[in-house]
């Protein structure tokens, strides 16, 4: 380790920027560094410090964000902005799609910022204090599909970890990744499950014309009327390939009736 920041310490570097890496940097490394850092955060600052900014803006529905160009501190996330920009976050983007954006935007943030700071034209300035909030490192148990949660909550759970690793549920033993979803705006009952009171995670219709899964506890005789179902569009079983709904309904042989999770 010596060795290593003794080389970094030779070196008559301008910069030290740091792109996706997700850790906190050594203080020894800091320290060498000095006023000589950029970080590149995927959020506005200060809402979604720490380690996973876009998947928390998608799991709160977010309907923007941006990127920030900061100065690194041994406080995660708290330095001072060089430039930031925000822009919006479309409802079919999921978290692959939304990364790429935000890598092509910041791409372009980072000429910029060259060609600033070359010029001696970048001058930092503090963040705000308010409305601060830290982002988590999240688990696999995060990414399993809780049916008994609104259409809107599982909607921006599988946008939020897709397509990679993706969203989890169980059917008949197996667990699937359901990787797009869709809100069902209007269901009647008789041309579905014939019961009117649908159980979460119960499918409610599988033909050709949608797989339709009911959620958020449809405990009313009338639960049809609630616009409380899923559409699922895109899915992957276990050790199979990606396919869509007609394929797995299909293959699998799937009935109204059946259970996920």
């Amino acid at each position: 380790d010596d060795i290593f920041y003794k080389k970094i310490d030779k070196i008559e570097f301008d910069l030290l920027f740091v792109v996706s890496f997700g850790k906190i940097l050594p203080s020894k490394l800091l320290d060498i560094a000095g006023e000589r850092t950029v970080n590149v955060h995927p959020s506005i600052l200060p809402k979604y410090r720490g380690p996973s900014p876009i998947i928390t803006a998608l799991l709160n529905g977010d309907k923007k964000t941006g990127i920030c160009l900061i100065k690194i501190n041994k406080e995660v996330d708290t330095g001072d902005i060089y430039m930031e920009t925000s822009f919006a976050i479309s409802e079919d983007e999921n978290r692959g799609m939304l990364e790429e954006k935000i890598s092509l935007i910041g791409n372009k943030m980072i000429e910029a910022f060259f060609i600033l700071y070359k010029n001696q034209k970048i001058v930092p300035y503090p963040q705000s204090q308010h409305g601060a909030a830290y982002t988590k490192i999240f688990k696999k148990e995060d990414m399993v599909i809780d049916w008994n949660k609104s259409a809107q909550e599982i909607i921006n759970q599988v946008r939020a970890f897709g397509p990679s690793p993706g969203c989890i549920t169980e059917y008949k033993g197996k667990n699937i990744k359901i990787l797009k979803v869709k809100k069902i705006e209007k269901l009647t009952a008789d041309k579905h499950f014939s019961t009117g009171n649908p159980k979460p995670g119960q499918i409610v219709q599988a033909d050709k014309k949608g797989l339709v899964v009911s959620c958020f506890k449809n405990d009313s005789k009338n639960a049809y009327k609630k616009k409380k179902f899923l559409r699922i569009e895109l899915l992957k079983p276990e050790a199979k390939n990606t396919m869509l709904y007609i394929d797995f309904i299909n293959g699998y042989r799937i009935y109204p009736g059946d259970y996920f999770g």
